[in-house]
């Protein structure tokens, strides 16, 4: 390790300062958070480029790169434009300043940031992408928690997934949007219970379901997200071979 190294400095994490920010998720309102010093940041990804959310917590960040942010539970629909990844900071010769947004673990950075009176240093954040064996690693924990999550509702999933969804495979397919064909999906729904051949246990620091929620608005609690959820992953495993 060089002088270099051990004299670049962290991120710090600040409350936003400018008279437009606001954030849906407190009714306008900004809360006030404690600031901080971060080593690290992390932001999930499919394929190149990189969302506009950073976190300092990796599980937070991978339901961004498993089903992008684009979903809502009144409309359905997954992202699949690329091999999830996992964006991780480089190291700086400077500090550098990031604005929290909803919680005390993230940040958001981009457009819909600099609209609101924040500056575009956030945006100069660089990333290098995590290896492929140490996000296979951390997707197979992630994946355990989800199914995990209540063992009865994993349970009442795959019933809703074979009895029903692939009986009706077409008028599922216009309430739930995968960027797959027609094929893909019933091979992924008749092969959804491989997805406990590979999980491995750990701690997420953070409940599963609000980070799925935070992403893309399905509660995994009810059983038929969480169907919709575990074909999306499933997907993922058979055309990238994650996991």
């Amino acid at each position: 390790m060089s002088w270099e190294d051990i004299l670049k400095k962290p991120y710090t994490m600040k409350n936003p300062n400018f008279p437009k920010r606001q954030t849906k998720y407190f009714g306008g309102d900004v809360p006030d958070f404690d600031e901080k010093v971060v080593e690290v940041l992390y932001q999930g990804s499919q394929g190149v480029g990189s969302s506009e959310y950073v976190t300092t917590n990796i599980y937070e960040a991978m339901p961004y790169a498993l089903f992008g942010s684009q979903g809502k539970e009144d409309d359905p629909h997954f992202r699949l434009s690329g091999k999830p990844i996992i964006n991780i900071t480089k190291k700086i010769k400077d500090n550098k300043n990031v604005y929290y947004d909803f919680n005390d673990s993230t940040a958001m950075t981009g457009r819909e940031h600099n609209l609101q009176g924040g500056s575009s240093e956030e945006d100069e954040i660089e990333y290098e992408v995590m290896e492929d064996n140490l996000f296979n690693r951390h997707y197979r924990i992630f994946k355990n928690k989800v199914l995990t999550h209540n063992p009865m509702t994993t349970a009442q999933a795959y019933l809703f997934l074979e009895n029903n969804i692939l009986n009706d495979i077409d008028y599922a397919l216009e309430a739930v949007k995968y960027a797959a064909t027609k094929d893909q999906v019933i091979r992924a729904i008749k092969g959804v219970r491989r997805l406990e051949r590979t999980p491995i246990r750990g701690d997420i620091g953070g409940n599963v379901d609000m980070f799925i929620g935070n992403a893309i608005g399905m509660p995994i609690t009810d059983y038929r997200f969480l169907g919709f959820i575990l074909v999306q992953l499933r997907l993922l495993e058979m055309k990238y071979n994650i996991g």
